[in-house]
């Protein structure tokens, strides 16, 4: 009773992310009873509980501090999965039973887990604009890193992808959906308000971070839709989606200040935010010297919410304390009627008129033996469909893996997705032969209804994809989307037969085409082979890009690329150029990132073709066009330089005619000709033929017309020597000459 600790216990050690804010984050108690929390990308995680579970988790991540040196993904945990990245995970009470409920996370700073045990959470993203607020499917991959950590989603970047597809390889097999895109800043707090104190519309509402953003999240087949997304408490009255936090005003204006790190709702009812109050939306700097923070109190007009008296060493005090709308105090209760076993006041918070407490209290009943087990089960039978849901996480969590399975193998092939899936992801620790009978018949009349439903199938089989594929060929085969999910090593054929049937949408043929590159074996290269020499040139193109990118990682043992040499380098070109020329048209992104993309873009002969072209259909602005243009005027390639001169149009045509009467320096005159005209015009036997050839450029124009063509050598354009710009589909972009035509 003196606030200060009785004693301190080590409860878990081998976290990555030494001083590093890419580590350890909030702790909270879930309505199951464990404890759930959050680490960063900041590996790599080496982690044992009390019980002698080892959880190993990495990637390709260093850096942040001096102690953040090693780190590599691939890494494989006691339960044979390979974690990736940051991790949400929960704990028993006496540091046992440690488990992952999903991973690969740049560095997520909260899951609010509410009463039902759905997982709320946001992620950080690098600086391009691409945070994100998700529901957290339970074993879900974030889909940050590539799926073994080995590579950054940049470096994964497909052709045709923009940044937030790429950001969270969305478009790969077996990666969750990422939500919303709530655009640039460094997200933190979650919350989703359970209580009804603040009003009936406010219940079961998802608050995120930095302007305090709302959803009203609703079911949808097996997940969640987040809803519109609105904004609940801001100091700006406009939203700003290309406001810069390092512009070079932007610690003057001072309503974009506001900075919500965190929102929790009290014992009273009222909401409470956490106001950080600086300048800087992200990184490692703050401008407000003085630290003037705040927390918010919010409650609704005209009601005043009082503070509850709390007591849990009685019946009455304690079903008021579950009743509460503050988490810390839930979970007091919870362990208190817990150790009572009182099944008694459990059954009558099961008929609360709050339904998230009446899904605690399924949770509760789980944990009470076979009485509680019963209620539980009797509910999974008959009751509504969010309390199916709780039912079946309440059971998968008590039941032993047999126990479970039996159930549902029994009673859920009428369930809802939603159900079903959760009852997928309880089958993992059974044998092939019980999975696989199980999954079948849960699917037997239901088609895929989307993505978290075929995450779940891969994730429950895990290494045993391949062998459901071969048992189920035929089956499998007319259900394409959990084909593309699972992309069985076996499966080869049957994707080559799709990416060259005409008849398909292209967009499937596409997916069987990713679909074999992400098959590690060498009938896929050779399948590659055989598609990268078909006469359609959208799929030779998507042959070269998987060819290219998987020459240096998955494939480079399985085949000898040295013949395919210069295709893979035009592609890595391509991929590059097509990458750095969104980052350079996004202007929501800072400034001296989409300038270094820019002047980096301008190195290559075909980056700077790019440029040119962006350039010339008014595409770049101002202030990239001010850093590239002197960059392309000196540029190593002749033709660079010829081309840029002839594209840029002369702006300002107003000089002093007396200077062309005005005495010249022939000497000067000679030597600046040979340093610029004569990398691209002949004069006699000297210089280049790229441009129009100037030996008797003085027989076809007087002193005038000779004094502007030197002036402003863009203002008119010899016939045969107009730029022509050639887009081709690869991504690839040309600029040339018409030399002959046929």
């Amino acid at each position: 009773g003196d606030d200060k600790p009785d004693k301190k216990e080590i409860l878990l050690k081998g976290f990555g992310g030494v001083d590093h804010d890419h580590s350890l984050h909030s702790v909270v108690a879930g309505p199951d009873g464990r404890w759930h929390f959050s680490v960063g990308n900041a590996g790599p995680h080496l982690v044992t509980d009390k019980a002698g579970f080892t959880i190993r988790s990495g990637s390709i991540y260093t850096g942040g501090t001096p102690y953040n040196l090693e780190n590599k993904g691939n890494q494989k945990s006691d339960d044979g999965k390979v974690w990736v990245g940051g991790l949400q995970l929960s704990l028993k009470p006496d540091a046992t039973g440690l488990k992952v409920l999903g991973h690969n996370f740049r560095n997520s700073y909260e899951t609010y887990v509410d009463g039902n045990g759905d997982m709320w959470q946001n992620d950080n993203d690098d600086q391009v604009v691409t945070c994100r607020v998700s529901w957290l499917a339970e074993c879900g991959n974030a889909g940050y890193f590539s799926e073994d950590g080995t590579h950054f989603w940049n470096a994964d970047q497909r052709p045709g992808q923009n940044m937030f597809t790429a950001h969270w390889h969305q478009q790969d097999p077996a990666v969750m959906p990422a939500g919303d895109n709530s655009g640039a800043g460094s997200p933190t707090g979650m919350l989703r308000i359970e209580g009804d104190k603040l009003g009936a519309k406010y219940q079961g509402m998802v608050l995120s971070r930095n302007a305090l953003f709302a959803f009203q999240p609703k079911i949808n087949k097996s997940g969640f839709d987040l809803g519109l997304k609105s904004i609940l408490l801001s100091s700006n009255p406009t939203d700003d989606p290309g406001y810069q936090w390092n512009n070079k005003n932007f610690t003057a204006d001072k309503t974009k200040w506001f900075r919500p790190s965190d929102a929790l709702i009290g014992t009273d009812g009222a909401l409470y935010v956490a106001d950080w109050y600086d300048a800087v939306v992200g990184g490692h700097q703050m401008k407000d010297q003085k630290g003037y923070g705040r927390i918010y109190r919010i409650s609704p007009k005209n009601k005043k919410l009082l503070k509850p008296n709390l007591d849990l060493t009685t019946v009455a005090g304690q079903k008021l304390a579950f009743q509460n709308s503050a988490i810390n105090v839930r979970y007091q209760a919870y362990l208190a009627i817990q150790k009572a076993n009182n099944i008694t006041l459990a059954k009558q918070l099961l008929n609360d008129s709050n339904p998230f407490t009446k899904s605690r209290a399924l949770w509760l009943l789980a944990t009470m033996g076979d009485k509680g087990v019963n209620l539980v089960k009797q509910k999974l039978l008959k009751g509504t469909e969010n309390e199916q849901i709780v039912a079946i996480r309440a059971l998968r969590q008590q039941l032993s893996s047999e126990s479970f399975s039996s159930i549902v193998s029994t009673q859920l092939t009428k369930k809802s997705p939603f159900v079903k899936r959760e009852a997928i992801l309880g089958l993992q620790n059974l044998s092939f032969d019980q999975k696989n009978k199980i999954i079948r018949n849960l699917c037997q009349n239901t088609p895929m209804p989307d993505r978290y439903f075929l995450n779940a199938i891969s994730f429950s089989l895990g290494n045993d994809s391949d062998q459901f594929y071969m048992e189920n060929k035929n089956w499998l085969e007319n259900n394409f989307p959990l084909m593309f999910t699972l992309h069985p090593v076996n499966a080869v054929s049957f994707f080559v037969k799709i990416a060259e049937n005409k008849n398909e949408l292209y967009s499937k043929r596409e997916q069987a085409i990713t679909a074999i590159g992400f098959i590690k074996s060498k009938e896929a290269v050779n399948a590659m082979l055989r598609i990268q020499k078909s006469p359609e040139t959208r799929l030779k193109d998507a042959a070269n890009y998987w060819l290219a990118f998987r020459s240096t990682n998955d494939w480079a043992d399985l085949y000898d690329f040295s013949n395919e040499k210069q295709v893979i380098e035009n592609q890595k070109e391509i991929i590059k150029i097509t990458n750095l020329k969104e980052r350079i048209l996004n202007e929501n992104i800072a400034f001296n990132d989409r300038k270094w993309a820019a002047l980096d873009m301008v190195k290559s002969k075909q980056g700077a073709q790019t440029i040119l072209d962006l350039y010339k259909e008014n595409k770049l602005s101002a202030d990239i066009t001010e850093q590239v243009i002197p960059a392309l005027l000196n540029h190593s390639d002749v033709t660079v330089k010829y081309l840029t001169k002839s594209v840029i149009n002369a702006e300002q045509k107003v000089y002093d005619k007396n200077l062309v009467n005005s005495a010249g320096d022939f000497s000067n005159g000679q030597t600046i000709f040979k340093n610029n005209c004569l990398n691209c015009h002949k004069m006699g036997s000297e210089g280049q033929n790229i441009g129009p050839e100037l030996t008797k450029i003085h027989e076809k124009l007087d002193k005038n017309g000779l004094f502007e063509a030197l002036t402003f050598p863009s203002s008119s354009i010899v016939f045969g020597y107009e730029t022509v710009f050639v887009k081709l589909k690869s991504g690839a972009n040309y600029y040339g000459f018409i030399i002959s035509e046929n």
